[in-house]
């Protein structure tokens, strides 16, 4: 399997930035803001030679994450998400949520369930 997957009609801009040790699968039409980061690995603090532990990231459709996101392993965004500029999700987000801060939580549901 690929690591890394991108959906169609995806904004990626400059200064992403992707650590793919499990796979990173991005749906379709997902836009994120400038200096997004997506971490699929971290390490374990209690080895003592501090074992990597790796968790995929799945992005699903229509998401939008703001500028300088960061997003951990082992989450899914849910179609429709907004995550604000800054947060560290650090856990899933429901289908249609906007959640915010470090770490993020949720802000509020959207008021748009359905796309055209």
């Amino acid at each position: 399997m690929d690591k890394i997957i991108i959906g169609d009609q995806c904004t990626i801009p400059h200064y992403t930035f992707f650590v793919a040790g499990d796979s990173i699968v991005i749906g379709n039409n997902v836009v994120f803001g400038h200096g997004v980061e997506l971490y699929t690995s971290d390490h374990d603090p209690d080895d003592p030679y501090f074992a990597r532990r790796d968790a995929p990231i799945k992005i699903h459709d229509n998401v939008w994450i703001g500028s300088s996101a960061i997003i951990l392993k082992g989450v899914t965004i849910g179609e429709g998400a907004v995550v604000a500029a800054g947060s560290v999700v650090t856990r899933d987000v429901e289908a249609f949520n906007i959640v915010g801060g470090n770490p993020a939580k949720l802000i509020r549901e959207r008021g748009t369930r359905t796309f055209k």
